[in-house]
């Protein structure tokens, strides 16, 4: 069978006793209104710029701690004020991977490194 309960698809068309979808592996899928239930689109929740900003950081310093990456440089930030707007998530997000950071004043990054290096 190419597909299982649970599958999610996205309709191609519709004919009148059901959908016509592609599995996971591009086969062409006829199903009856009895093999498919339609689920409504899922609600938008906006993320705040901040937060999403602050999950990214998260991943570099995360990468860093697993030894993905030996250190990692942040976006660079627009203003000084806003880099030290994150200072204190980011000192516990580093302490929480056991790594460290430091900043520059001079294009407003902060470079994340390995203690042990």
């Amino acid at each position: 069978m190419e597909y299982q309960v649970g599958d999610i698809f996205e309709v191609d068309s519709t004919w009148y006793g059901g959908v016509n979808v592609r599995s996971m592996s591009g086969v062409p899928l006829s199903l009856d209104k009895e093999e498919y239930e339609e689920i409504k689109d899922r609600e938008y929740r906006p993320v705040d710029v901040y937060s999403y900003r602050l999950g990214a950081l998260d991943c570099l310093c995360e990468m860093v701690a697993e030894g993905v990456k030996m250190q990692a440089v942040s976006r660079k930030f627009d203003t000084k004020e806003e880099r030290d707007s994150y200072e204190e998530e980011v000192k516990d997000i580093c302490e929480k991977y056991g790594i460290s950071y430091e900043k520059t004043d001079e294009k407003f990054y902060m470079f994340f490194t390995n203690k042990e290096e």
